[in-house]
């Protein structure tokens, strides 16, 4: 089914996730841990942080593009992180540009 090729298959899941980074949400295990498609799908959508995988957790730039991308990402960011000052700044960042618009 469309919900399988989603699941596993890389190249499909990363043009989902570029389009809508939420879409992380379907996708399988093994693709929600894999940088690439993480990092696509948060650049697209921060809210999808709480779609990756706790492996990527440790990765702070994963945790930055997705707070930069939307300072409400902060509510997923990484207990350890949170006091990061660069994912502090970003979601400053995040937060003065939406005020701007």
């Amino acid at each position: 089914s469309a919900g399988d090729v989603l699941r596993d298959d890389k190249a499909v899941a990363l043009v989902a996730v570029t389009q809508n980074g939420v879409a992380l949400e379907f996708a399988g295990a093994a693709l929600q841990g894999d940088h690439g498609v993480a990092l696509a799908a948060v650049r697209s959508n921060g809210l999808a942080l709480k779609f990756v995988a706790a492996a990527l957790f440790d990765d702070v730039d994963l945790q930055v593009a997705a707070v930069q991308q939307d300072g409400s990402a902060f509510q997923f960011v990484a207990q350890a992180h949170r006091s990061n000052p660069l994912v502090l700044r970003a979601a400053v960042q995040s937060a003065a540009l939406r005020n701007d618009r």
